[in-house]
């Protein structure tokens, strides 16, 4: 192991349960009682710890700048934050939960709807909307003529109007599967198109397709889905988003060309469809992949607090893209439920000092957001 220290690093060690409270003691004055070192049991250090010590300290010091601390702090004070945290989670658990249901919903809508209703003059409707499997192959196949995806870019073009010189026969639900929204522009991606088209192939094989090769690993454990592979061989479209992560959902919404979104965006938050701009979708698409980001925080019981004081700068708390994503929940949520449960456990009291005055900022104004009071 003599490789580790070849760049003259320092390796933390392994301490149990007894040496991590006696550290705590020694280096940074955080008391744990006997009956309270079931808090190092139930949680490990760097979710208890880690989390929320810097409330507690003083400032940095030292080449390493490592944490001060002046007053001892009892574990009971880091335990208020640790529940704080908890009943953040559990209020964004639902929060999310409701608007994924609703973003889910109104994201199939629009895409059947290419199928069903807003197909053009010398398109055949597709009423069961199955036929975005073959669509699938067929781009499969469109793509196998070409040596790399190297030289697939090298003879894409867009125009001065953002569309292809180059027409290729893209599936009708993914028409920007080669673009991304930059800067209220679209742009060439060719790192996130190997991604999107992966996850055709997920969405090929989960519909029904069995002759593209080695797909075997997208096999789909959702009962829904087997059910319709077995009674009628394709699954229809609709179906699909019961067996995709919030994520997959997020992929599916960046593919769609930019009217869909629009009519999308209206309809989730209410805006007049014609005064929607390019722009805006840029903003929801990253709304959404902040809500995706909080989604995985809670779903797996990781400390959520830490992000918020990472993501949110503290002279614009109001007008972060953070806060902005919380408010596109919460107004979800409003709409169809009169009243949502506050955070019952009560916002803890800590002594503001130069160093940590920022950090209760942040969380306060998340506190009293989820609250339903201004910030």
């Amino acid at each position: 192991m003599n490789e580790l220290n070849e760049e003259n690093l320092t390796y933390k060690t392994y301490k149990t349960i007894d040496e991590q409270i006696e550290y705590l003691k020694d280096n940074k004055k955080i008391i744990i009682p006997e009956e309270c070192r079931y808090a190092l049991i139930e949680q490990n250090y760097v979710s208890l710890i880690n989390a929320y010590k810097e409330f507690f300290a003083q400032g940095i010091s030292g080449p390493k700048k490592d944490h001060v601390y002046k007053k001892i702090t009892t574990i009971d004070k880091i335990l208020e934050i640790y529940e704080l945290d908890k009943n953040i989670e559990q209020v964004l658990y639902e929060l999310i939960g409701d608007f994924e249901r609703h973003f889910k919903n109104v994201l199939i809508h629009e895409m059947c709807a290419i199928y069903t209703e807003n197909c053009s003059q010398d398109e055949r409707k597709d009423l069961y909307c199955i036929s975005y499997i073959q669509e699938i192959e067929n781009f499969y196949d469109e793509i196998q003529k070409y040596n790399s995806i190297d030289e697939l870019f090298q003879i894409l073009r867009l125009d001065n109007n953002d569309n292809f010189i180059k027409e290729l026969h893209t599936p009708k639900f993914c028409k920007n599967i080669f673009v991304e929204l930059k800067n209220s522009k679209y742009v060439f991606n060719q790192d996130l198109f190997l991604v999107r088209y992966s996850f055709l192939e997920k969405l090929y094989f989960y519909g029904g397709g069995i002759n593209m090769k080695n797909l075997n690993q997208y096999e789909s454990k959702n009962e829904l889905i087997k059910h319709y592979i077995k009674t009628q061989k394709y699954v229809p479209m609709w179906v699909l988003p019961n067996a995709l992560t919030f994520g997959e959902l997020q992929i599916l919404f960046t593919m769609l060309d930019s009217h869909c979104q629009k009519r999308i965006i209206s309809q989730l938050l209410n805006y007049d469809l014609e005064r929607i701009r390019i722009k805006d979708i840029s903003i929801f698409s990253s709304y959404l992949e902040i809500i995706r980001n909080l989604r995985n925080i809670v779903n797996h019981y990781e400390p959520i607090i830490p992000y918020f004081i990472a993501k949110i700068p503290d002279k614009k708390v109001k007008e972060s893209q953070m806060v902005k994503a919380i408010n596109l929940l919460l107004n979800n949520f409003y709409k169809n439920k009169e009243s949502m449960k506050t955070i019952l456990y009560p916002m803890p009291v800590m002594i503001v000092n130069g160093y940590n005055t920022r950090k209760i900022k942040v969380i306060t104004a998340i506190y009293d957001l989820l609250n339903n009071k201004p910030i």
